[in-house]
């Protein structure tokens, strides 16, 4: 299997508190408690764009210009791009100044889109023996509509990076997360509870809601309830871990509430799903990957331990991919 060699976080983000939410946004600090904003989210600072932030994530990965080159594959998975054409990847490509032989693509599988680019990317590098690197970033807060408290509270920007490399022995020091079970399913019944109205042909520019997030929670939140078990069961059929059983839990930060309720609900152990929300908000597709950075940074992995990536995104889709620490053993 492929294996994630680093995973980094951007540090370009800076925290905002609730009362400085709530004057951007118009509310009062007690709207926007009750509205499920955390402690703190995160903001990209004025002058900076996806673009830095991805950037910046990637040299956080500590690879030297000459391994950045012998990369087959550039892979910006985001839901929300920084334009509509060219792609982030294209961009990107041009910033980090690599070579035609790097092919650059964007993956959208909303909150999902860092899952969704291992799982298309993981085989090749296995089989053509070049590494890829993968990264997401969003930063959401053009997008929210502010007369909608109960979405707009939740989210915040943020950047990850990973370096994908085929199979292969870890070096003394050195701790690689090898790519097992992976499983993503597409329950579109509630495809138009989660949309952002813009960038595209349906809905012209300049119409009601033009570029604007729009989100039902509730029918989500339902959805999400109503098929989860059933997904599990499946990944589990299909040769992936438990989430009781997995040593780690990385799930998507979509709200306090949806986090509670995945973790009661597949009897995972506090101390064993990480919480980030309180202090990143919802970081759309950057969730997984830099909470996958802040484990990686904790010094808490162990040889052998099952790491189990697990969150659902807009259309409605569930995933899940396991991860096994693979460490040298001197």
């Amino acid at each position: 299997m492929a294996m994630i060699a680093q995973v980094a976080a951007q540090q370009l983000t800076i925290p905002e508190s609730i009362p400085e939410l709530a004057a951007r946004a118009g509310w009062t600090v007690e709207a926007a408690l009750a509205a499920g904003a955390g402690h703190t989210r995160h903001r990209a600072p004025v002058g900076v764009s996806q673009i830095e932030l991805i950037c910046d994530a990637v040299s956080r990965l500590d690879l030297d210009p000459a391994q950045l080159r012998t990369a087959r594959w550039l892979i910006c998975a985001q839901a929300v791009p920084w334009r509509a054409m060219p792609t982030n990847a294209a961009t990107v490509h041009a910033r980090l100044a690599l070579p035609p032989s790097v092919q650059s693509s964007d993956v959208n599988a909303s909150c999902l889109s860092f899952l969704a680019a291992l799982q298309l990317v993981g085989p090749s590098v296995d089989a053509s023996g070049c590494p890829a690197l993968v990264a997401s970033s969003e930063d959401p807060l053009m997008a929210l509509d502010w007369s909608e408290p109960h979405s707009a509270a939740l989210f915040g920007a943020g950047a990850a990076a990973a370096w994908v490399v085929p199979d292969r022995i870890p070096q003394r020091g050195e701790l690689l997360l090898a790519i097992k079970s992976q499983l993503i399913e597409s329950h579109t019944e509630t495809s138009e509870a989660c949309v952002i109205r813009g960038g595209g042909t349906k809905d012209p520019f300049g119409a009601d809601g033009y570029g604007k997030f729009s989100m039902n929670g509730k029918a989500l939140f339902q959805a999400a309830s109503r098929h989860m078990e059933g997904f599990i069961e499946r990944f589990v059929a299909m040769g992936g871990v438990e989430p009781a059983a997995a040593d780690w839990v990385v799930a998507h930060q979509a709200s306090r509430e949806a986090i509670e309720l995945m973790r009661r609900r597949l009897k995972i152990l506090p101390d064993r799903m990480p919480v980030r929300f309180e202090e990143f908000g919802n970081q759309v597709s950057a969730s997984i990957p830099e909470g996958l950075a802040s484990l990686c940074r904790s010094g808490r992995l162990r040889h052998g331990d099952r790491i189990l990536a697990l969150g659902t995104g807009a259309g409605l889709l569930i995933g899940a991919t396991e991860l096994t620490v693979v460490s040298a053993k001197t």
